[in-house]
Parts: C-alpha cells; structure tokens; sequence
C-alpha cells in the first residue's frame, strides 16, 4: 500500500504552515511506512499519471493537506476494499458539508489524545459495513484498488471519476473511521457570535475577521455597516469582497473614523500580546451604548489539564492549545481582565459537552479529591457581550 499525498502550495497562513507539518507528522507516525509519496496536484490529475506513479495495489490518495488522519483507516479500509465490490472506499469527514458524509461521533475532542480515544470509541461501536456514498459528495481523501483503473482512459480526470464511481455505486464510505480537517477553522460564520450582536446594531467591527464569514452572514441577515481588521493580506482580501472595510493591520495599529455599536472579537484575545492594551483601545472605539462580543476558549478544560497531568503540551492547528496562541485564560483570568479594562459583562455563555469515558474519570477522581472545579473543567469556552464601564467611577 502506497500513501500519495497532493500537496498544493499553501495559503501563506501561519496556522495553515504549521497544520501541514502537523498533519504529515502524524500521517507518517500513524502509517508506519515509507511509502509516502509527495507530489503537486498538477502531477496526479489524470488517471494516467497516477498509474505511472504507482504500482501498489491499494492507494490512498489524500487531497487535502490539512487532514488529520488515525491509525483505524489503515486497518478497516484496505481490508473491506480488498475483499468487497468496491472499487473507492471514503472514510467519514468531521467536519462535513454534507451530513451524510459525518461521522456519529459521540463525543467530541480538543487534543490529539481525545481525537485518539473518539476515534477509537467510533471504531468499536459497530460493524464496519461501506454503504454506497450518496451525492453531492466531498473527497478529502480516496482508498482505491489500482485494478479499478485498468480499463479507464489515461486522461480521465480523477476528480470525475470519484463522482462517476459513485454514481455508479462502486465508491463507498464506511462511518466507523474518520478524518479531521482543519481547513474549516477559518471559515465559521460564528451565528453563535452573531446572535449577541444587538438588532440596532448599525456599525460592527469584526476583529480577526479571517475570511470574512461572519461579516458576510451578518450582512445576509440585516442592513449594518461592516468594517474588518486582519493582519493576514491573504485572508484580508477574502473579506473585502463582503466586508464595507477590511483594514489589514494588527488591531492596535488600526484608527477608524467614528465609532461602533459593536465590536466583535471571536477567538482572538488569546492571540494578543497586549490584550488588556486592546480591550482599552477597543473601548474608546465603542458608542456609549455598544458592546463588545468575543469569545475565548477554556485553557482550564479537562483535555488541556489532563495532557498537563501527564506531561504534555502539544499545541495544535487549532483549538485549545493552537500554535498560534500566546495567551491563555480560565474565567477568573478573562473576567479580571475585562473588568480593569473597563468593560462591565451583562452575559457569559460556556459552552459544555459531554466527556469521553477517560475525561469523566479524570474529572471524578480530580473533584472528588478536592482538586479540581466540576464546572471549568466541563467548560470549553467562553462566550460573552459586555458593555462599557464609566471611566472614574
């Protein structure tokens, strides 16, 4: 078995760099082989020059290089293919855009460790039995028998033959091994952000606002001036295209003319390396009846304490514990925070999930023993609106 890995060149992100690396490290530590081909797209496009590439019997083409793969593809997929009528085979995609193509996880996962055990928990929890993948489809990454290739034109695009193979229900998918892909992180239209931003609201600010999502599904739902800071020139000029400004600057060098009805900052205090500078500055740029919505995520969650417990600290992508993260917060820390930066919070929102089974023991046996608090150890982040204090009193 051979791994072909398509590798394109990469949006000039940081935190898309380090998934690359990250990816591909564990793609090889979990694959245990060699065999790891790494070429452009431009190169494996056609069935013609992926005959020329390999003579394996089984490939496993991967499409995306932000994919986060386990060590249960390598061992129910090449079999079922092997011994099934299949001529493709597709693991389930977390996330998904389509929701036939999503794995029934039953808990969800913030480190690499909880990513194992979820993945593990999926593998065990039924017989691993393809279906016939249903369309429109995505294919993030395609097991194939060589063989099915053999009476196919050269120049057959291998983008049409997923399609067609599936059509002709020779490609399948099996829900009981996974894939993470990173790539989403970016594009969230944070409708749990949104839903915080006041009816009245006319003049928004959206800080960190990547490619522009959030700004594009406000603007769908109602008329409101839209104005964007990203440093990235990449992700910048994505937004610019829905936002009525983007900025591209780091958000203690941006002036603005007038002021907000609300700023928003989702998922970014915990990538400042002033935050406190930013919450001042960002109050002068709010009218006095604004606000201000982020979100930031629990450094203090189960997953990230117990990796500590056991002497790790591996950041990631994305998450918890992202590369790019140069600031942590619990509660206590975030509400501190706000408060000398003037900012009075009217509402908090953690969002909690249900612990896979060596979370809840680690939970249980931390509170039982006096150590740890039940409710910030479930909490996963914090979501909240705040207004403006009155400076002096």
């Amino acid at each position: 078995m051979e791994i072909i890995l398509r590798l394109g060149d990469p949006d000039p992100i940081e935190e898309v760099l380090f998934s690359r690396s990250f990816c591909l490290r564990y793609l090889k530590a979990f694959f245990h082989s060699d065999r790891i081909l790494e070429v452009s797209p431009e190169k494996v496009f056609t069935v013609g020059a992926l005959r020329e590439l390999t003579e394996a019997q089984t490939v496993l083409i991967i499409n995306e290089d932000e994919l986060l793969v386990t060590p249960h593809l390598f061992h129910i997929l090449p079999p079922l293919l092997a011994d099934g009528p299949w001529s493709a085979l597709v693991p389930a995609l977390s996330p998904a855009r389509f929701d036939h193509q999503r794995p029934p996880l039953l808990y969800p996962y913030h480190t690499v460790r909880t990513f194992l055990e979820t993945a593990d928990i999926l593998a065990k929890s039924r017989p691993a039995r393809p279906k016939t993948l249903k369309l429109p489809a995505e294919w993030p990454c395609v097991f194939l028998h060589t063989e099915a290739l053999d009476d196919l034109p050269s120049e057959t695009p291998l983008e049409h033959l997923w399609s067609q193979w599936a059509i002709e229900g020779r490609l399948g998918t099996v829900d009981t091994c996974f894939v993470h892909r990173f790539a989403f992180v970016h594009q969230s239209p944070r409708e749990d952000l949104i839903k915080l931003i006041p009816e009245t609201a006319a003049k928004v600010l959206d800080v960190g606002c990547a490619y522009g999502a959030l700004g594009r599904y406000l603007k769908s739902l109602r008329p409101c001036h839209v104005t964007g800071i990203e440093r990235n020139p990449h992700m910048a000029r994505a937004a610019a295209a829905f936002y009525d400004t983007v900025l591209t600057c780091p958000v203690e060098e941006a002036r603005f003319e007038g002021r907000f009805d609300a700023v928003v900052c989702g998922d970014v205090l915990e990538h400042l390396l002033h935050p406190s500078t930013v919450l001042r500055y960002l109050w002068e740029t709010v009218t006095d009846d604004g606000v201000l919505i982020a979100s930031v995520p629990n450094t203090a969650h189960w997953s990230v304490v117990l990796d500590l417990a056991l002497g790790r600290f591996e950041t990631v992508p994305a998450g918890f514990l992202c590369s790019t993260h140069i600031r942590f917060f619990t509660e206590e820390d975030l509400l501190l925070l706000l408060d000398q930066a003037d900012w009075s919070v009217e509402l908090m929102e953690r969002d909690e999930s249900t612990p896979t089974p060596t979370g809840q023991r680690f939970m249980e046996t931390l509170v039982s023993a006096g150590f740890g608090d039940e409710r910030s150890l479930r909490t996963e982040r914090f979501r909240l609106r705040a207004r403006k204090k009155r400076r002096g009193l």
